[in-house]
């Protein structure tokens, strides 16, 4: 969240919680959906029509909340509902929310990119306006993401297999697209175990984009991860390790060369990326070097962000139980693991050391482990 010290979840138990990563406990429930499932949740910008708002998905519906509008512990009224003109049997099925504050994108289940403007009439309430409606994808639209440092891109991905990249001035057609094939070393086995995975399809399931804006990755169904580089459209890499479909991906906010992956195997894998040397502050002078001369060319690494070049996962952490979501911390190292449980579990990567692949995997135990990463548990109280 904007406030560095808020984590936001959605539940199928039809609420949203706010919860205090310094103290370890939910602090706040808002309970407005009639007891449906809430499926996405996202924060917006600080600046914009509502700043700092807190959005939700639940349905066909779209809610945004103005938490500074009331004390009270649980909120049962949100500040806007909006119904979204949808199928009859379709629902919203991804969200993302422009980093400028202006616009918000959603998709469907049947495949639908709905693009709005977030816009502040004069009697002071908020409203979507739909500039633009698309068939992005011919099954369900599974992610967005607008790229940052581009406001005008936007990223899909979906079950067709299929990542799409969209200039939000012309969404007639996207600027480009990519069609998955299943990965040659889908079969391969993980740092931690001797175990072969069973073949299944690329569905692109979940999708990040680095905060610098030069980079995003796409999770597969086949258990792989595509990392791309979107200014020359190119594959940087295609990670294997997990056996099982990726069930999310998040670039570290607090590491700038860090990718989380999440799978349906229950681990939680940490990959040091080479294409990432030099994000951050240093990569926004790398953007003003390569556009003096002439254009970004292409990812640069150490080994010249050969896709076929394997790289291993740095650590491999067995979390136990199915994830669903992934989030990290922006001023500290720590990353935030949601799964099928009413908790949320936090891990503290302080004494990692990153420097080198870990090809036994980190042992994590209840309070702390021999590589020195701690990990507790937020419950619901």
């Amino acid at each position: 969240s904007p406030s560095v010290q808020l984590l936001a979840s959605a539940s199928e138990d039809g609420t949203v919680r706010l919860w205090d990563t310094r103290l370890g406990r939910a602090i706040r429930c808002i309970d407005a959906f009639d007891r449906a499932a809430v499926q996405l949740v996202g924060w917006g910008a600080p600046k914009g029509a509502l700043p700092n708002a807190l959005w939700a998905a639940s349905g066909k519906s779209i809610l945004a909340f103005d938490l500074r509008s009331t004390d009270d512990v649980l909120v049962r009224a949100p500040s806007l509902v909006q119904a979204f003109p949808l199928e009859e049997d379709d629902e919203i099925s991804a969200l993302a929310l422009h980093h400028q504050g202006h616009s918000l994108a959603l998709g469907d289940d049947n495949g639908g990119l709905h693009l709005f403007d977030i816009t502040s009439p004069a009697d002071g309430a908020v409203a979507l306006d739909q500039r633009a409606k698309v068939d992005a994808h011919s099954t369900v639209l599974s992610a967005l993401a607008f790229r940052p440092q581009s406001p005008r891109d936007l990223v899909s991905t979906g079950l067709d297999c299929r990542i799409a990249l969209w200039e939000t001035v012309d969404m007639r057609k996207p600027a480009w697209a990519a069609l998955m094939t299943p990965n040659s070393d889908s079969l391969s086995t993980t740092p931690s175990s001797s175990t072969q995975q069973s073949f299944n399809p690329p569905f692109v399931h979940t999708l990040d984009c680095h905060p610098e804006g030069r980079y995003f990755a796409a999770g597969l169904g086949d258990s792989s991860v595509a990392v791309y580089h979107a200014p020359s459209r190119s594959l940087c890499r295609r990670l294997q390790g997990h056996t099982a479909p990726i069930a999310h991906v998040h670039f570290a906010r607090f590491h700038p060369e860090l990718l989380l992956t999440a799978g349906n195997d229950c681990h939680v894998g940490m990959w040091k990326l080479p294409e990432l040397q030099g994000a951050g502050k240093s990569g926004k002078k790398a953007r003003r070097k390569a556009s003096a001369s002439g254009g970004d060319r292409g990812p640069e690494g150490p080994d010249g962000g050969d896709p076929s070049n394997p790289l291993q996962p740095n650590f491999f952490l067995p979390h136990g139980r199915r994830i669903n979501c992934l989030a990290s911390h922006t001023h500290s190292p720590v990353f935030f693991v949601a799964d099928v449980e009413a908790e949320i579990t936090f891990y503290d990567t302080a004494r990692l050391d990153l420097a080198a692949p870990h090809a036994d995997g980190l042992q994590v135990e209840d309070d702390a482990d021999d590589d020195g990463g701690t990990m507790m548990r937020f419950e619901v109280v």
